[in-house]
């Protein structure tokens, strides 16, 4: 995004240098009305919204070079075109905010420590407080919008590393204790050898 201003700065040195070649130099400055002092480039609206363009990310995605429109007007409080794909919206920058959450790992005490024993139940759990939600929001303020994503736990599943041992998948078995003024949340789960019916 672009103010007035700096779409000026940003396009007047490439028409100077010449490479794009007179024709197309011309048609850009009659677009952007580059010769009124007063009104080129949407000065009288400065303040009042921003040009738009395309960025490209560096990795160079599969269809990175699918947009060919040029700079666009929006007023602040507008939505962009709606022909202009992946423009800025609040839909967009949830999907960003989704892909860079990153949910903790969860640490499992087991009872017996270390080794199980054959027949011997054992027992796992987790410190609920750390059975949590994790956000992030991604916003563009100049804009003033924002989404935030949140990914919030719902389950934890016990793989016993066997094919005969039994899978757990624990949801709100929740235990509190007390002491003092400390309050904890463990969610415990037992597992044990398959019996048969």
């Amino acid at each position: 995004m672009f103010t007035p201003e700096e779409l000026q700065n940003h396009l007047e040195p490439i028409w100077d240098a010449g490479s794009t070649g007179y024709e197309w130099d011309a048609k850009q400055r009659e677009k952007y009305d580059a010769d009124d002092e007063e009104k080129g480039f949407h000065k009288d609206k400065s303040g009042k919204g921003y040009w738009w363009g395309s960025y490209v990310d560096r990795s160079f995605p599969p269809g990175w070079d699918s947009c060919t429109k040029d700079y666009f007007w929006v007023d602040t409080g507008d939505d962009p075109p709606a022909d202009v794909e992946n423009a800025i919206s609040t839909e967009i920058l949830a999907e960003l905010a989704y892909a860079e959450i990153r949910v903790p790992g969860t640490e499992v005490t087991l009872a017996p420590a270390g080794a199980t024993k054959v027949n011997l139940p054992t027992w796992a759990w987790l410190d609920g407080a750390e059975f949590k939600p994790v956000s992030v929001t991604a916003s563009v303020p100049v804009l003033g919008i924002s989404a935030t994503a949140t990914a919030e736990p719902v389950a934890l599943e016990i793989k016993p590393g066997t094919p005969t041992r039994r899978r757990i998948r624990h949801r709100a078995c929740a235990r509190s204790t007390t002491a003092g003024s400390a309050r904890s949340t463990r969610r415990a789960t037992r597992t044990g050898p398959r019996r048969a019916a």
